[in-house]
């Protein structure tokens, strides 16, 4: 069963504990149009009943070679689904008569880029419905291209039936290896995949689908795979009001720093993403906001500012371009009630574009939080917003409970975007640059700045 997505959702965030380093999405400068997805909240997971934790059954980086990075993981709800995976050949009610709840996709690819690994799990609502998803989806050729050649063989040794290996030759997009089976009432698969220049690893593609297994088993019985805490969703601000979610999903603290090295590289991390437009325009992201924490061992980091150092000196912590088209300038540290230490930076979302990012991290007790607003009208707003979330989410971590403040998209476009226009100049006062310089750079910007925004964000991978 080879299933490809047609758009990748585009903001970040992150969230870490319990480990001696932050897990964060791997960051590349690629401009894609903005998505249509609606916001779907990631599960904690368990059982009883309770949604299950899809992120927690997909293969991370310790599962695969040591080469491989991570590109994009998210959730996708039945419409989301049925839009970007199957360019709505499949409908949403066709989904939804099988009991299809949800569905999630996570991709690592190779160093030199020429191969790429999926890892995907589809929950239904009983067996039969997993089973019957499976036959819904089987048939490719109603949302792959023409000319794709396609062979189905038989399974893996794990899971359950049905189950089917089809390899996939797509003349000028893919050849790859595509195993598909069903654990439960969830259909799981993983795919080796190549853009036709190379051949696909075959024997990876066998060795990776009982390690899948294994941590869909995991997960199902209630126990937490390798490099999983169920709790961390949980200590995140919510972000389901702020418009189109983004990624979501559990990281491994090494694939942030690489020098962490050890048991400590295996420490627990979760990202999830949120993005939003202005009022007239909310489905089309203009601000990204991404937020997380992790743990902060002494013995590891030495102290909290050499942690936040490392932290926001990281590439990877970021939805910016690269650091040789967006480099990132320190900022005045706010205070932070309840923080212990603060650094803050400032950056541009668009190469060569004003300063209009800011990020702030911070130390509470024994976690690292970091707060980024990326493309908002000024740095100053960028910053005014960033406090005021690193504020509430330091708050959410001295209470070492569930997270029950939820950001709501009217407040932070008030916040965020009022200096660019469509925003009730009366109800908060403009913000103010925070240099000349970004004042001239506002001046320049100015006639194409909201064109500009709605047409491009930089995605993950």
């Amino acid at each position: 069963m080879t299933i490809r997505r047609v758009l990748v959702t585009v903001v970040i965030a992150v969230l870490l504990a319990g480990s001696p380093a932050l897990g964060m999405t791997r960051q590349d400068a690629s401009p894609v149009a903005s998505p249509i997805a609606s916001p779907v909240a990631s599960p904690v997971g368990g059982t009883d009943g309770a949604a299950l934790d899809l992120a927690a059954m997909a293969l991370d980086a310790g599962d695969l070679p040591p080469d491989y990075r991570l590109v994009s993981e998210a959730y996708a709800s039945p419409e989301l689904f049925s839009a970007q995976y199957t360019g709505g050949a499949v409908a949403v009610e066709e989904l939804e008569a099988t009991g299809f709840i949800r569905f999630y996709e996570s991709r690592y690819a190779s160093a030199n880029g020429q191969q790429v690994v999926r890892s995907y799990a589809s929950e239904y609502a009983s067996d039969d419905g997993a089973t019957g998803g499976f036959d819904l989806l089987e048939d490719e050729s109603r949302f792959l291209p023409p000319g794709a050649e396609l062979e189905d063989q038989p399974g893996p040794e794990v899971g359950e039936s049905p189950k089917e290996t089809t390899v996939a030759r797509i003349p000028g997009f893919v050849d790859g290896f595509d195993t598909t089976f069903r654990v439960g009432r969830v259909l799981v698969g993983v795919a080796v995949e190549t853009n036709g220049t190379t051949a696909p690893d075959a024997a990876l593609s066998e060795e990776l689908a009982p390690a899948l297994f294994d941590r869909v088993d995991a997960v199902l019985a209630g126990d937490a795979p390798a490099g999983v805490d169920f709790a961390l969703p949980a200590a995140l601000l919510p972000l389901t009001e702020l418009g189109p979610t983004g990624q979501a999903g559990y990281l491994r603290a090494g694939e942030v720093l690489p020098d962490v090295e050890g048991e400590a590289a295996d420490g627990s991390g979760y990202a999830q993403s949120a993005s939003l437009g202005f009022p007239g325009d909310p489905t089309t992201p203009v601000v990204t906001v991404t937020t997380g924490v992790m743990g902060v061992p002494p013995s590891t980091f030495g102290d909290p500012e050499t942690a936040l150092a490392n932290l926001d000196a990281s590439t990877l912590l970021s939805i910016l371009p690269v650091l040789t088209d967006s480099p990132r300038q320190p900022a005045p540290a706010p205070e932070i009630a309840g923080a212990e230490a603060v650094v803050a930076s400032r950056a541009a979302l668009l190469p060569g574009g004003f300063l209009d990012t800011a990020r702030i991290t911070f130390v509470v007790g024994d976690r690292i939080g970091v707060i980024e607003v990326a493309g908002a009208a000024t740095a100053a707003e960028a910053e005014t917003t960033a406090r005021d979330l690193a504020t509430r989410q330091a708050a959410c971590l001295a209470a070492a409970e569930p997270c029950a403040d939820v950001p709501t998209a009217t407040e932070i476009q008030a916040s965020a975007l009022r200096a660019a226009g469509g925003i009730d100049a009366a109800a908060t006062p403009a913000a103010t640059p925070a240099s000349d310089e970004e004042a001239a750079r506002l001046a320049l910007f100015g006639e194409v700045w909201t064109t500009v925004k709605r047409q491009y964000i930089y995605r993950t991978g």
